[in-house]
């Protein structure tokens, strides 16, 4: 975490004259401070083996600013059951098309026709299964999402859970502006 003098040094150069900080957030590669006007973030990162530092201004008054969002996002699991069923079809489908593919090479002109119909249906179960499946563990992560809705369109910030207080700095300064 950066201490209060570093983020001093990060922030006070890109501040306007008269810009006021309201608050700061900060965690081991990010900077944020809410203005009276607009969020600046600070990101550090290596590039080629060189450190930098991006830093990111959105505005945060002005008659293009329409509203802000605040949405916070728990943690989401994998979901077991569909994973279940998903893996389900997939066997199930895979088996039905081996079996009635096989059965179409060995079976009479009518048998083989029937099972190529089936297996075609069993093949449509193996795609739909991994879907399910897939879709099943797609997981997110616990966030805050603070959407700045302008004339120009939306700007969306992604915070950690403990950013609250940046959360309710941009909605207060949108509110006000």
């Amino acid at each position: 975490m950066a201490s209060e003098q570093s983020v001093r040094e990060i922030v006070e150069p890109h501040l306007a004259l008269g810009e006021e900080p309201r608050t700061v957030h900060t965690d081991d590669e990010t900077v944020t401070v809410v203005t009276d006007r607009r969020i600046l973030r600070s990101r550090e990162h290596e590039i080629e083996g060189t450190d930098t530092t991006d830093m990111e201004s959105v505005m945060l008054t002005g008659p293009q600013i329409l509203g802000a969002r605040v949405r916070t996002y728990p943690a989401t699991a994998p979901e077991w059951g569909k994973i279940a069923l998903g893996s389900l079809f997939t066997g199930i489908g895979a088996l039905f098309g081996y079996a009635s593919l096989l059965q179409s090479f060995l079976g009479t002109p009518t048998e083989s026709e029937l099972a190529l119909i089936i297996a075609l249906g069993g093949l449509l179960l193996v795609p739909s299964g991994a879907y399910i499946a897939y879709d099943a563990f797609t997981t997110r992560e616990s966030c805050i999402l603070v959407e700045i809705i302008s004339t120009g369109g939306e700007t969306t910030l992604r915070l950690p859970l403990d950013a609250t207080e940046i959360a309710s700095a941009v909605s207060a300064v949108v509110g006000e502006g």
